[in-house]
């Protein structure tokens, strides 16, 4: 396969994988009726499957490459730890200093209320699903297959930079489906700059084993912002 090829088998397979989620969070969110909800619901989950299988068939049946599953370094996990530390401790400092600005709780917990997230047990049976599943499902897509297609079409460094924006753009879809605008644009940048870092170790580790250790540390000081506005 000539250069050309591959850089063009890339770009198929990154908008494919950026067009998946950000088509079932457009349905599951932004259809009205009730029945377009049920069915925006299906279209949803049927997304989330062919996120989770694109790059598994791609990887495989296009491109004809095996897996190779790195075992997690103690250098790795370290450099996990302190990123998502880092990152936890700015989310916390933020809503302390300006959460009341930004979030409106009695609009925060209507639209609980009609999630069903106002129960204490379904919002923590979600948090451990996001913390620990949804955020290696994550990294598995987004690092993993999308930053490595994005280095063949931009480079290594520049593609840390890429994938952060368009792992952003799901992420963005979402938030304006739930929230005002500022809590968009705080929420967005937040959302790159996750990217950004859990890309660039990547980058620097050549696994997902550093973002994952991150972004559950991440994810948790989400859900925790989350209970002290629905819970406290």
């Amino acid at each position: 396969m000539t250069t050309r090829e591959a850089r063009i088998q890339s770009l198929l397979a990154v908008v494919l994988v950026v067009c998946l989620p950000t088509v079932g969070v457009l349905f599951a969110m932004a259809v009205p009726s009730t029945a377009g909800v049920v069915s925006g619901k299906l279209i949803y989950a049927l997304c989330k499957i062919g996120l989770l299988s694109v790059p598994l068939l791609w990887h495989f049946g296009v491109e004809r490459r095996r897996v190779e599953v790195r075992q997690p370094k103690i250098s790795g996990l370290l450099l996990g730890v302190w990123t998502g530390l880092v990152i936890s401790g700015v989310i916390i400092v933020v809503y302390l200093l300006a959460g009341q600005w930004l979030v409106d709780p009695e609009v925060m917990r209507e639209a609980a209320e009609r999630s069903g997230l106002a129960d204490q047990s379904l919002y923590l049976w979600l948090a451990a699903y996001i913390i620990f599943f949804n955020s290696l499902l994550e990294e598995y897509v987004w690092r993993w297959f999308v930053y490595e297609k994005c280095c063949l079409l931009v480079g290594s460094v520049t593609a840390v930079a890429l994938a952060a924006f368009l792992f952003t753009i799901h992420h963005t879809v979402a938030l304006s489906c739930q929230f005002q605008l500022p809590v968009v644009i705080v929420g967005s940048v937040g959302v790159f700059i996750g990217g950004l870092i859990w890309s660039w170790c990547y980058l620097k580790t050549g696994s997902i084993w550093a973002g994952y250790v991150s972004h559950i540390l991440v994810d948790v000081a989400v859900f925790v912002v989350g209970w002290m506005i629905l819970f406290t």
